[in-house]
């Protein structure tokens, strides 16, 4: 592995855990097992390396979730596999851990962030009409309404396991919400 790709990934693995504030750049070189030369000669700052590893978080994460709601097979499973997909709830999401962070309304740090959910969000609509064409959801629902209501709750799924230490919040939540969308246990 490079010493760029060392940085990188040392930094994606602090700010799941850390934070973007939290983390220093001595944090990222003690991890990287990098030092500060190599750190600048690669990166501007700690701002350009963060950057650059949430932009190859999003991707990884992204692909993970086009394999899921973009698959062949029945969109309503799609959704339901979205909804109960195994997660690291006390850990938070890679992602949206960082949106309560001051630094993230930085336009350009706050960029990958921001790119990433509203893919996600697509992709959650596009499986949504697909579930409405075939009838497994009412058509008078608003798809992009609905798949922001389920980043939502996912998203809000991350911040409840958090702040009551409860692994089992995500399962809960999201039979609840198949329950309501499609009038029955998930599948």
């Amino acid at each position: 592995m490079s010493k760029k790709e060392a940085l990188i990934d040392a930094t994606k693995q602090l700010l799941w855990e850390k934070g973007y504030e939290a983390t220093s750049p001595r944090d990222i070189q003690a991890l990287s097992a990098t030092g500060q030369g190599s750190f600048y000669h690669h990166f501007d700052g700690k701002k350009d390396l963060a950057i650059a590893a949430l932009e190859e978080i999003s991707r990884e994460m992204l692909d993970i979730m086009r394999d899921n709601l973009a698959a062949k097979g029945p969109a309503q499973q799609r959704l339901e596999s979205y909804l109960c997909k195994p997660r690291e709830s006390l850990k938070g999401c890679r992602v949206g851990r960082l949106a309560n962070e001051i630094s993230m309304q930085d336009p350009q740090l706050g960029q990958p962030m921001r790119a990433y959910f509203e893919e996600l969000t697509e992709l959650l609509k596009h499986a949504i009409r697909e579930a409405q064409e075939d009838g497994s959801l009412p058509a008078h629902l608003d798809a992009g309404d609905l798949a922001t209501t389920l980043l939502a709750v996912v998203q809000g799924g991350f911040v409840l396991s958090r702040a009551q230490d409860r692994t089992d919040i995500h399962q809960s939540i999201a039979r609840s919400m198949i329950n309501l969308l499609f009038g029955g246990e998930a599948r």
